[in-house]
């Protein structure tokens, strides 16, 4: 089990925004620590959450609401999604649900 008051933080250099993550690249290649399970700086390339953490996020995905906007951007942005329009047809609202198929990990 890690115990987190076995680890420091430190700030290794200040820099301006538009250097922060080629400076980042710099550290993660010249120190090589071995907790980084990320190599690249300012990029989630190689992570895979698992299915348990995917399912969770999901869950509080569901009681954020989002304007129909953003859930269209969604849609259009993710070719395993499914738009689903709920009519109640006493009132007339519109209940839009969309399913996501998650991809299961090799």
């Amino acid at each position: 089990m890690v115990n987190h008051s076995n680890f420091t933080l430190e700030i290794l250099e200040y820099c301006s925004k538009d250097e922060i993550i080629k400076r980042e690249q710099y550290f993660l290649n010249k120190i090589k620590p071995e907790y980084n399970i990320l190599q690249k700086a300012g990029s989630s390339l190689g992570f895979k959450h698992k299915l348990e953490t995917i399912k969770k996020l999901k869950e509080i995905q569901l009681k954020i609401p989002e304007s129909k906007e953003h859930l269209e951007n969604k849609i259009k942005s993710n070719p395993n999604s499914k738009k689903i329009n709920l009519i109640n047809v006493e009132t007339n609202e519109v209940l839009v649900l969309i399913q996501w198929e998650m991809q299961q990990e090799n």
